[in-house]
């Protein structure tokens, strides 16, 4: 128990923090993750992979939007849309997931201050992206987009 404490400290002790469901320390220790996240002021920006294998289950993602209403100096966050090299199946980083846009509003939710939404190229269809659009309509704390999506 005292390592795993050691180690959220030390990965919210960074300016960056990778939050996918894939990644089992995480996923296995969110309760902690959150508890010491607590008026965390070193993480300013989220690399986020919304995707989830197990669609209705949101009890993670809303555990991690908790901690996202937890960090007091987040700037950005970062979408992306091919896996995190650590959890690819595949091992070759070359899949593309449609992402669960359920899991963005779900954190979004948990927004207490003003953030830049960022994305890495996504040649994204009209359908794939109206569920990002309902995520993001009219949200007060996105000020900035900064998106090669592959679309307007």
């Amino acid at each position: 128990m005292e390592d795993e404490e050691k180690q959220i400290r030390d990965e919210l002790s960074r300016d960056y923090l990778n939050i996918a469901k894939g990644l089992p320390f995480m996923f296995q220790n969110i309760d902690s993750f959150v508890a010491l996240s607590r008026d965390n002021t070193t993480i300013i920006e989220l690399e986020l992979y919304p995707f989830d294998s197990d669609a209705g289950d949101y009890d993670f993602w809303e555990k991690v939007g908790q901690m996202v209403g937890n960090l007091m100096e987040l700037q950005t966050l970062n979408l992306h849309f091919l896996p995190c090299r650590e959890f690819d199946d595949n091992g070759d980083g070359t899949r593309r997931r449609v992402p669960d846009w359920e899991i963005l509003t779900r954190i979004l939710r948990y927004l207490r201050r003003k953030i830049s939404l960022c994305s890495e190229e996504y040649d994204a269809e009209v359908e794939d992206i109206q569920g990002f659009a309902e995520a993001i309509h009219g949200h007060p704390l996105i000020s900035e987009f900064i998106f090669r999506l592959g679309f307007t």
